[in-house]
């Protein structure tokens, strides 16, 4: 399963999946195509994209950000 993020400033705002693993370029076409109707929109856009492409918000209960060591994996 891909997961794909609409972002704003570097804050993810909504993360989905589609049952077609379709590549990034396919879903930012679709982004671009759809953000022209939805007028810049958050939630338009969103809404769009579940309800005409059938994308799946998937639920996530939070996240921690670390530093990462300079030179570590």
């Amino acid at each position: 399963m891909k997961i794909y993020t609409l972002e704003s400033k570097n804050e993810i705002l909504a993360i989905l999946t589609h049952k077609d693993n379709m590549s990034y370029r396919d879903f930012r076409n679709i982004c671009l195509e759809v953000n022209e109707e939805a007028q810049n929109d958050f939630y338009t856009l969103k809404d769009i994209l579940i309800n005409d492409y059938e994308f799946a918000p998937v639920e996530a209960c939070g996240g921690f950000e670390v530093a990462k060591k300079k030179g570590s994996m």
